[in-house]
């Protein structure tokens, strides 16, 4: 009988004996470890929490004056910041300013609550160059400026009346013939303390008084439930009263 002869692997089993094992995967487990009750050796789930989460505390009314100043945020942007010592020191409020792509030379202020522009809706403004009439929507109702806000007097002294859907609760007077605007509410001739006080920049900045020149914006403890319509009827007379007639 002839010997066995040596048969060469083929080329498919020499390249299949030269290919590395496959690793062993490698499986990772996590077994918390459970608590027992004390002494009896009996395993129990934790309790789950619930409770409600923390909620975060509303500020109050602040029952002192507050002098917010009005601090640019961006380009077209400000917020009113409150002092340091103040019973809330967050910014009630976000100011910006958009152009009307139809017409550019109107231009509509937003107000927010809050220091960012996504902080609840409170009014909007738009005014400008335009054969339209200048618009204000607050209290979810939109209406001519002309029709709630009156003028008495000459453009930069005059007496400006506030008054939104003939409500006689949110009527407010404006007077800006002295250097420091005072609001008042109603409109009778018999005038009541004020509820707000505008300090407007009046000074030209320099190295000793640009910390003291930015427009400042006061509200006593009975303006705060009409802050919304202070502010607003407040930045629709500075835009009338700082822009030239036509």
């Amino acid at each position: 009988m002839d010997p066995p002869q040596y048969v060469p692997p083929s080329l498919a089993q020499q390249s299949q004996s030269s290919l590395p094992l496959a690793p062993e995967p490698v499986v990772l487990s996590w077994s918390p470890a459970r608590s027992h009750a004390s002494g009896s050796g009996i395993p129990f789930e934790q309790p789950v929490p619930h409770e409600d989460p923390p909620q975060y505390v509303i500020a109050k009314k602040p029952t002192i004056p507050v002098t917010y100043t009005f601090s640019p945020l961006s380009f077209n942007s400000m917020i009113l910041v409150p002092p340091a010592d103040a019973p809330d020191t967050r910014p009630p409020y976000n100011i910006a300013v958009s152009m009307n792509c139809f017409i550019p030379s109107s231009f509509i202020t937003t107000i927010r609550r809050g220091g960012t522009e996504y902080g609840d809706f409170v009014g909007d403004f738009e005014m400008g160059i335009t054969s339209m009439p200048g618009t204000v929507f607050i209290a979810g109702e939109e209406r001519q400026i002309s029709q709630v806000l009156l003028k008495a007097g000459i453009q930069h002294a005059a007496i400006w009346t506030w008054k939104p859907r003939f409500d006689s609760k949110r009527i407010l007077q404006w007077d800006t013939r002295s250097p420091i605007f005072t609001c008042h509410l109603g409109n009778s001739p018999k005038r009541t303390e004020p509820v707000a006080m505008f300090y407007p920049q009046t000074l030209l900045r320099n190295s000793r008084t640009s910390s003291g020149t930015t427009k400042k914006l006061k509200v006593m403890p009975e303006g705060q439930e009409h802050f919304d319509d202070i502010l607003m009827s407040l930045l629709i007379i500075e835009r009338k009263r700082l822009t030239p007639p036509t």
